[in-house]
């Protein structure tokens, strides 16, 4: 089936409802068509379209009013409290949400019975206003654009009078009961080495955070900061913020099963003056080599694409071997990795492209990272929303590890 957008205007699609479409012994799953898959879509966008514009008009505070007004047991009730929990993390953020618009991306089809699914990639990109008093070096005339992307799988159910008003034209569309945002934040290659098992988990507390963080110092001439930054957000905004190949790079490798968040990391350490270590295809696993190109097979080194071992090389060969002791105050310009399984494996790493100042009442403030990443892609997004997204996931508690240049003199 070829690949069909639509527009959709709904930022959060994950329902939770929990009853599953069932179908007859006798029936067969068939690839749907496209127009039909479409058609579907499409209408599961309009009401997306309701819930979404119901939550953007309301304030981050009205939480109770907004679900007063939504049926309980409807998919838009979900939809307005996932949208609700975006615009509420930007507020806890600094930032004020003001405009959101998605598209849905139709990657699949079936039907068995009467039970329909769908997968769609919903990218969501949002404009915020920063509130007074927030500072931050990312923002053009006081405004910051993030978006973000999340595979969807939908399962609903249709009738016979349903398939028979969509095939007379009429927009109509499976009742859709379940909605599963496709956790692929896990690398294919994730694997623990050897070496650097003896590390320091970075605390996610944030209550007793109420000063600014250092910012990252120049003064150098060994790797660019603004370079850094200007390559984690070329390459997570638009037109590359997705997460198949044509999002990326083609400089550098792909690995088409998934999971480039650290090659993308790596990318980005490159971009901003990071020297490669060469290496042959025999060293493929060494934790001091670091390229992605080893000889002999035209291939990268473990430490460039796998989260665990690229910790170990940074922490090892370069200046980032300062270990981050908070998430929160982790300065413009580390590397944040986290262990959704808590086995001390590292599975997934992003990018600290800013750490803004944000007002937290009588006189004091607090530190926000701002993140770029790969696999989900995530483009300047707040911590504070990239952590509700994480935790609403298959790991509701998972580590975080970081690291940051030890030496003041590494960014120019």
């Amino acid at each position: 089936m070829q690949k069909h957008k639509i527009l959709c205007a709904g930022a959060i699609c994950a329902l939770t409802l929990t009853i599953t479409p069932t179908a007859m012994a006798t029936d067969k799953v068939h690839i749907l068509p496209e127009q039909d898959a479409a058609a579907y879509a499409a209408v599961y966008a309009d009401t997306l379209n309701s819930s979404y514009k119901m939550a953007l008009t309301a304030k981050p505070a009205a939480t109770a009013s907004v679900n007063a007004t939504t049926p309980k047991d409807s998919a838009a009730a979900e939809t307005v409290q996932e949208v609700h929990m975006v615009a509420t993390s930007f507020d806890e953020a600094g930032l004020e949400l003001i405009d959101a618009n998605s598209t849905a991306e139709l990657i699949s089809a079936t039907q068995y019975g009467e039970a329909v699914t769908l997968t769609v990639d919903v990218t969501t990109t949002a404009t915020s206003r920063l509130k007074p008093g927030t500072k931050t070096s990312i923002a053009e005339n006081g405004k910051i654009t993030s978006s973000w992307t999340n595979r969807h799988v939908l399962e609903g159910i249709t009738t016979t009078e349903r398939q028979n008003s969509l095939n007379n034209g009429q927009m109509d569309s499976p009742t859709f009961i379940k909605d599963t945002i496709v956790d692929d934040e896990t690398q294919p290659l994730s694997a623990s080495s050897d070496v650097c098992k003896t590390r320091r988990k970075a605390s996610q507390d944030s209550t007793k955070l109420t000063y600014a963080p250092t910012p990252s110092q120049s003064g150098g001439a060994r790797m660019s900061l603004s370079k850094f930054i200007q390559y984690a957000n070329k390459w997570t905004s638009s037109p590359y913020n997705k997460d198949s190949q044509d999002g990326f790079n083609p400089d550098f490798p792909y690995n088409s099963k998934g999971g480039n968040c650290t090659n993308f990391a790596s990318q980005t350490l490159y971009a901003a003056g990071m020297k490669t270590t060469a290496g042959t295809s025999l060293e493929t696993h060494s934790t001091d080599v670091w390229t992605w190109n080893l000889s002999g097979i035209s291939s990268a080194s473990w430490t460039w694409q796998n989260a665990d071992y690229n910790y170990c090389y940074l922490k090892k060969h370069t200046d980032f071997s300062s270990e981050i002791t908070n998430i929160w105050t982790a300065p413009q310009g580390s590397i944040m990795y986290t262990d959704w399984n808590k086995d001390n494996t590292l599975d997934h790493t992003l990018l600290v492209v800013d750490n803004m100042v944000v007002p937290a009442g009588n006189g004091k403030y607090k530190p926000m990272p701002v993140i770029c990443q790969k696999s989900s892609n995530r483009n300047m997004l707040p911590l504070e929303t990239w952590m509700q997204y994480a935790k609403t996931k298959d790991h509701p508690t998972f580590d975080m590890y970081g690291l940051t240049p030890a030496k003041q003199n590494t960014w120019a």
